[in-house]
């Protein structure tokens, strides 16, 4: 009998991993991944409220960057729809990044 949660963490990390070579096919695939990622990531820290992941320096100081791009985007740019959609979504890579630190908590 297969142990699911091995199965699960393997599975995990070798999605991850495949980060780098799906890049050959372009951008897609690998926000794609990152963004999956980073939803069940949020999931799990709710549903575990496992919040310390979240409370960092340099995390907080990413978010305070990623506020200040939006209201940038929103109060100085001529065409705010356009550069919101490039400013909007930075949030999911602060968040991957923890899901990443999580990982490697998990794997010691």
């Amino acid at each position: 009998m297969v142990n699911l949660k091995k199965f699960n963490k393997i599975f995990i990390n070798l999605t991850i991993a495949s980060i780098i070579p799906f890049l050959i096919w372009g951008p897609f695939i690998p926000d794609l991944i990152a963004s999956i990622s980073s939803l069940f990531f949020l999931y799990f820290v709710i549903k575990n409220k496992k919040f310390y992941y979240f409370i960092n320096k340099p995390l907080i100081i990413f978010f305070i960057f990623c506020i200040y791009c939006i209201f940038l985007s929103i109060f100085v740019a001529e065409e705010i729809l356009f550069s919101l959609e490039s400013s909007l979504f930075y949030f999911r890579i602060g968040v991957f990044s923890c899901f990443i630190w999580y990982l490697i908590d998990e794997n010691r």
